[in-house]
C-alpha cells in the first residue's frame, strides 16, 4: 500500500508537466506517459521494498522451473475466477455500450460512476 501511495503521490505532477504545461504539451499522449512513469515508479519501489524485507525475499525470483510446478494446479483454481472476472468486465463493457445508444452525456457519467 505504501508503494502504490508512493507512486500515486507523483501521478497529478507528472500529469501537470507533461498535458498542460507548456514546454510538454503533448496532450492525451502526456497522459499515457504520465501513466507508464506513475506504474513504473510503483514497480520500482515494490522491487525495492520486496528486496530489502527478509521474509520477502524468498517470494521474489526469476522465473525458472519452480515457478512451473504444480501448474496444472494453479489453472485449476484459476480457471474459476477467470471466467467471473471476464464475465463482469464484459458486462460492465455492454452496459456503457448501450448506454452510447442514449446519449453522450449519459455514457460520461456512466464512465464516471464506474
Amino acid at each position: 500500500m505504501w508503494c502504490i501511495s508512493f507512486g500515486m503521490l507523483f501521478h497529478p505532477l507528472w500529469n501537470y508537466l507533461l498535458v498542460t504545461k507548456e514546454q510538454a504539451n503533448l496532450g492525451i499522449i502526456g497522459t499515457g506517459i504520465a501513466g507508464v512513469i506513475t506504474d513504473s515508479l510503483v514497480f520500482g519501489s515494490l522491487l525495492l521494498y520486496t528486496s530489502r524485507v527478509e521474509r520477502l525475499k524468498e517470494g521474489v525470483f526469476w522465473p525458472d522451473r519452480r515457478a512451473y510446478t504444480d501448474l496444472g494446479e494453479f489453472l485449476r483454481l484459476g480457471t474459476h475466477s477467470f471466467i467471473m472476472k471476464a464475465l463482469d468486465s464484459w458486462a460492465c463493457n455492454f452496459i456503457m455500450f448501450l448506454t452510447g445508444y442514449l446519449s453522450v452525456g449519459e455514457q460520461a457519467s456512466f464512465m464516471i460512476l464506474f
